[in-house]
């Protein structure tokens, strides 16, 4: 069954996902509805759910729209039409200064890149203190936009029932985990490796946004180095998850290291163990994590040999995350 096909018989109507962007959407008046939906869906459907899916061959499978004749609509609807073109134009110009979700997520994912540039660069510590800042904060916004566009606001009726209704699919996303993560570590030392997760995520992001954009995709530099760059990365999207993954453990190692000097954040470290725990039983980064912590400890087995009196505290934070979150 080829892409377009999965693509017809996919079940919007009963995915959540859908549901709830649907609802957000306001067609402008004047427009043909059915057809601006199946463009919004095939767009959302590649997000989503295929990354492979051309949105564009869904255009040319359309059912044509059946002919106007002198009844399909009255003379009367064509003139209101024509007096409220003022109004009408007026309102698509201020939609444009709008930006859509997928270009204000563009520019906050390219933001990050940068400022994790800016951080790493070696010629001045203000600067770098500065983008440090910046980053994390890009970093939250654009993640808890995410959540937002994913499962919209919390709602307060009926309570708390529906509040938990929300809460349980976002709190095991990775988007709500790593807006915690982001604001976690505002204000404290600059570590690194906590900049790393949101940055390759970034990256993808970014890529997959432009090869989205037919000015883009058609130019030459993209055809020479973006696309080859971009079918790099999706090979390679898995194992640069797995990265991510040992990044996350390897802060919460380096938080454990940074109590050594002042000043000294005994609530950073704790967090992040349980940051790491959310991680270890998400549904969306469990395997990655779980890989990654058996490599940890066909590492940390060696050390154990030479320093025994250590098996204890690792065999009480194996069996604290062995048990799933609420169960300790």
């Amino acid at each position: 069954m080829d892409s377009l096909q999965r693509f017809r018989e996919f079940d919007f109507e009963n995915h959540a996902g859908w549901r709830s962007y649907r609802a957000k959407l306001e067609i402008p008046a004047g427009t043909q509805v059915d057809q601006t939906l199946q463009k919004l869906k095939a767009r959302w459907y590649q997000r989503e759910i295929d990354p492979d899916f051309d949105p564009a061959s869904v255009q040319g499978s359309q059912a044509p729209s059946a002919e106007k004749g002198p009844g399909s609509q009255p003379e009367s609807q064509a003139a209101a039409g024509s007096k409220d073109t003022g109004s009408n134009s007026t309102h698509s110009r201020l939609r444009k200064l709008k930006p859509r979700p997928q270009e204000a997520l563009f520019v906050m994912h390219l933001a990050l890149i940068l400022l994790a540039v800016l951080h790493l660069q070696p010629l001045s510590r203000r600067w770098s203190q500065r983008a440090w800042l910046y980053f994390l904060q890009t970093s939250a916004l654009s993640s808890f936009y995410r959540v937002y566009l994913k499962h919209g606001l919390p709602k307060l009726r009926p309570f708390p029932a529906a509040l938990k209704q929300w809460a349980q699919p976002v709190t095991t996303s990775h988007d709500f985990q790593y807006t915690m993560l982001s604001l976690l570590f505002i204000g404290s030392k600059p570590i690194a490796l906590v900049l790393m997760p949101p940055t390759v995520l970034a990256l993808y992001h970014v890529s997959a946004y432009l090869s989205q954009v037919d000015s883009i995709r058609t130019s030459w530099p993209w055809r020479k180095y973006g696309a080859r760059m971009h079918a790099w990365m999706a090979a390679n999207q898995r194992q640069a998850l797995l990265y991510n993954a040992c990044a996350e453990i390897g802060t919460a190692f380096v938080s454990v290291l940074a109590l050594l000097s002042p000043p000294r954040n005994f609530l950073v470290p704790f967090f992040v163990f349980n940051f790491l725990r959310m991680r270890y039983w998400s549904p969306e980064s469990a395997s990655y994590h779980r890989q990654a912590w058996s490599m940890v400890n066909q590492r940390a087995g060696f050390i154990l040999q030479y320093v025994p009196i250590l098996q204890r505290p690792v065999d009480w934070v194996q069996n604290w995350f062995l048990s799933a979150p609420g169960q300790s």
